[in-house]
């Protein structure tokens, strides 16, 4: 039932925020403002399907996505690995614990400029970026939320065991969904970050490009190609997180 509610929320939420959106268009072109000023829900729409089409544009989103695959998904295992080795044991709290806490803390996004240096406007000081402002704070989420073990007393019976087990087993799964979860976000901001600054490819340069010749329109077109599943993954692996957390 966690699961339905977590849905049924996240689309309230789209519609309040769609709604907002096409107030604020009416009332801007109502007052004669500019019309690059914030293009309607509709127009962006449009926007959105032409792009897709376009091949210059799926050069741009193969370009942003080589990123998350390099740097996005093995920053989620290797952060989910770690978190659970920090969370399983006490042994293994302090063995990884201390730097998944702290570099975990950190705005690693302020290392582009170190990164850029080493490496270039390439794909790989975007990628290093990425996997480390993803993996550090999905390993911090996985061992906070990794559920502690304190021992079953003597006289427990058979079932409580068992009723415990399986506790065990949902908590475990629900801290490693959450590890996924802030990850996810956390890797994708640090691309679009990236890719505003340092970069010539990718669906943030194209944001940053499209803003700059006053095409609002592209400009958040290429925005909701960016945040509409990334907002998609993220609410599936937080309603599947809060069903296994009960």
């Amino acid at each position: 039932m966690r699961f339905v509610n977590t849905l049924l929320q996240a689309a309230l939420g789209t519609a309040i925020l769609a709604g907002a959106w096409w107030a604020s268009t009416s009332m801007l072109q109502a007052g004669q403002a500019r019309p690059y000023m914030l293009p309607g829900p509709e127009t962006v729409a449009a926007k959105v399907i032409e792009l897709i089409q376009a091949d210059a544009f799926q050069q741009h989103i193969w370009a942003s996505l080589a990123i998350l695959i390099y740097g996005l998904l093995p920053a989620l295992f290797v952060g989910v690995a770690i978190g659970a080795g920090a969370g399983a044991s006490s042994a293994g709290r302090w063995l990884f614990g201390p730097l998944v806490l702290t570099i975990g803390a950190a705005p690693l996004v302020a290392l582009l400029p170190v990164l850029t240096l080493w490496l270039g406007q390439s794909a790989a000081s975007k990628a290093w970026l990425v996997f480390l402002a993803a993996m550090f704070p999905a390993a911090n989420a996985v061992m906070v939320r990794w559920p502690k073990h304190h021992g079953l007393r003597m006289e427990t019976s058979g079932f409580e065991e068992r009723a415990a087990a399986r506790q065990g087993s949902a908590g475990r799964a629900a801290a490693i969904f959450a590890g996924l979860r802030i990850g996810v976000i956390f890797g994708v901001t640090a691309l679009v970050v990236a890719e505003l600054v340092a970069s010539n490819s990718g669906l943030g340069y194209f944001v940053a490009m499209s803003t700059s010749m006053f095409t609002t329109a592209d400009a958040m077109a290429a925005l909701l190609v960016i945040i509409v599943p990334t907002m998609v993954v993220g609410v599936l692996l937080q309603a599947i997180e809060e069903q296994l957390a009960g």
